[in-house]
């Protein structure tokens, strides 16, 4: 349960050096704030700055001020962390040599500045909202200090880096959170030790605290919270060091995640997955609305699921629903499918609401309840990914991505639905999201986590794309026995299902894998009883790749020499059998899957044959010579006649194997 909202300001909850909230996040500190959740805002900024922007709810926030070393709640400080009043002047006649730097010291009076620059105080009185007092000796009155700030236009990170931070980074905390900025205080004090020091008096663990940051000064303070969110645009180092990433405050990302986790915990949520099957969840719960998942309202209801804040054209519904030109008085129709739908929901476990708005012709799902949806997730992720130039950021948003696609978008919708062309586009996008994925993992030598995700592909779509990159990733980690097996349930597969011969992808496999073995020791009697377990799995005659097939005859032939039993090859070529050319494609299709079973069905165990080119298979008959090679023409032409129903269409040539 949360018990502790903590979240920056600037460029977290608000656009940098804005003066004023968005009116949702007002509304949620006081609904979060009347059920006793401590909310907490961090800034970089003086106090009277951060009273000013939360002047709406200003007794029900608590303070962290000064990067951390100030902290107030309703009127008392719970924590002043001051520097060392020796550090302080020995670092400001220090950077008074710099004649480009603009000094700030930070106390609990207001802000101190040297300088007379109009642009420079407009900024701090107008874009900061500080409270400032300009002096020509900010050390004449030994003040008490918080934080001492210089900014330097154009950059202070050379300045920075190479003197400042090497002479005081043993003595004062250092951050710089803007380019042009650079903050010291106190050891002691941190966004993270404010933050600690609240949980520690109020009796508020890490697992009750959610926080929200995105800059440098905020990585350590995530690490204080259980739910810890960086903005989508914050640094590398700082999306690391959170566990879950936050839309933009341009999205009041904030604002979202408080409300949906808020919802979570008041059993108010739900939960919708489109990708492999549709449900409708309420905390947990599975929602049955209608016993025909195919009726008109139940599209209706996934097509604005779906659509959520965007909502869905009438004419598009219309469409949809009821196809072009098939219904007559469409309007009506669709006025009854609406009041179905509403029935449906008002005798179902929902509570009560307008679900079904219908503005300017748009239909909307509308619901104080958060939809939450796993295809939202997955394209969140996607757009997450894409923005991302860091490829350890990047892998972790595509491993969201594919985790949450569980299949086909609704598939027991047709191909030429609405449905259907979502699925094509989201199977398309999981594809590349795959590719991308498997990319960075080979790269890095991650084999065991590509394994995991494209075993997950090939289990969804049976593509020997992801087979091929499952049989690399055990060959790579070296567990040859289990890539043997791999190789050879797909080898029976495309033989069997799909009456194809082995790609050239997959051979290369096969020959890569037999010279890694080869590199292994063994024990003749796992040899023998892997051969023994290999050839017991071949039922009929067997059918082979065309390497192999070459190498079993090339062995025939050195037997023949040597005075061995003789052996014939039989070519059986597919024709079109009243024109006698080659078949197009789809009647090849379905001859070649025909004549392939007649062959393993009717020639004996010591047979093989193979696929030779598009129209054409080759026998070898082993112990047979041309005379006798008749007979095995005879049985697979009767089979293909007596369960087909074939006379012609197949020529048989024989010749003997010398």
């Amino acid at each position: 349960m949360i018990k502790l909202i903590v979240t920056d300001i600037d460029g977290t909850l608000i656009q940098k050096a804005s003066a004023e909230l968005y009116p949702e996040i007002v509304e949620e500190i006081r609904r979060q704030t009347d059920r006793g959740v401590l909310f907490a805002c961090v800034s970089e900024r003086q106090l009277e700055s951060m009273e000013n922007l939360f002047r709406e709810v200003e007794e029900r926030v608590i303070y962290i001020a000064e990067n951390g070393a100030h902290v107030r709640y309703q009127g008392r400080d719970l924590l002043m962390t001051l520097m060392r009043q020796d550090y302080v002047t020995e670092l400001v006649e220090q950077l008074r040599k710099f004649e480009d730097c603009r000094i700030v010291i930070s106390t609990p009076q207001g802000c101190l500045v040297e300088t007379a620059d109009r642009e420079f105080l407009g900024m701090l009185g107008n874009g900061y909202h500080c409270i400032f007092k300009v002096m020509k000796d900010v050390l004449s009155e030994r003040p008490q200090t918080f934080r001492v700030s210089v900014y330097r236009e154009g950059g202070m990170r050379q300045l920075a880096e190479s003197i400042l931070i090497p002479t005081w980074k043993d003595r004062l905390n250092i951050s710089m959170d803007e380019d042009e900025w650079l903050d010291f205080t106190d050891l002691s004090a941190g966004k993270n030790a404010a933050v600690s020091m609240i949980q520690n008096q109020y009796g508020i663990t890490r697992s009750e605290t959610i926080a929200f940051g995105n800059g440098m000064s905020d990585a350590d303070m995530l690490q204080a919270a259980g739910e810890s969110y960086a903005v989508e645009d914050s640094p590398r180092t700082v999306k690391e060091a959170a566990r879950f990433i936050c839309p933009s405050w341009k999205e009041k990302g904030v604002w979202q995640i408080i409300r949906r986790l808020s919802r979570v915990e008041q059993n108010s949520g739900l939960e919708v997955t489109f990708f492999g099957n549709f449900r409708i969840s309420l905390n947990g719960t599975e929602v049955v609305l209608d016993n025909s998942t195919s009726s008109k309202p139940m599209q209706l209801l996934e097509m604005l699921l779906h659509a959520q804040d965007e909502g869905v054209i009438r004419e598009k519904l219309q469409e949809a629903l009821y196809g072009k030109g098939k219904v007559t008085d469409k309007t009506n129709n669709m006025k009854q499918t609406v009041f179905r739908l509403r029935k449906m929901i008002e005798e179902s476990v929902l509570p009560p609401a307008a679900y079904i708005v219908i503005r300017k012709s748009y239909y909307y799902w509308n619901s104080e309840l958060t939809v939450d949806t796993d295809t939202g997730r997955f394209k969140r992720a996607l757009e997450l990914a894409a923005a991302e130039k860091e490829d350890k950021q990047k892998l972790r948003y595509l491993m969201e991505a594919c985790a949450q696609y569980k299949g086909d978008f609704i598939p027991r919708m047709p191909a030429d639905s609405w449905a259907g062309e979502l699925r094509a586009e989201y199977k398309e996008r999981y594809y590349g999201a795959l590719r991308q994925l498997c990319a960075i993992l080979k790269q890095d030598g991650r084999y065991e986590d590509m394994l995991t995700v494209c075993s997950n592909a090939a289990r969804l779509y049976p593509h020997e794309e992801w087979e091929l990159e499952c049989l690399d990733c055990l060959i790579a980690l070296e567990r040859f026995q289990e890539a043997q097996d791999f190789y050879r349930r797909m080898s029976s597969y495309y033989a069997d299902e799909m009456h194809n011969d082995l790609s050239d992808e997959l051979r290369e496999r096969h020959d890569l894998l037999r010279e890694r073995i080869r590199n292994t020791d063994g024990k003749i009697e796992d040899i023998q009883r892997e051969m023994s377990d290999a050839a017991a799995g071949i039922q009929g005659t067997y059918y082979c790749s065309w390497p192999n097939f070459e190498g079993i005859c090339m062995q025939m032939v050195r037997n023949n020499r040597e005075g061995e039993a003789p052996a014939t090859l039989m070519l059986c070529t597919m024709l079109d059998e009243k024109k006698g050319v080659p078949l197009g494609q789809k009647k090849l299709d379905s001859l070649s899957g025909k004549l392939q079973t007649a062959i393993r069905r009717n020639l004996r165990k010591s047979d093989c044959f193979a696929r030779y080119s598009e129209h054409q298979f080759l026998i070898l008959l082993v112990n047979c010579d041309l005379i006798n090679s008749v007979y095995a023409q005879k049985r697979i032409a009767y089979y293909m006649e007596r369960e087909y129903g074939i006379r012609n269409g197949i020529r048989y040539d024989t010749a003997v194997l010398r």
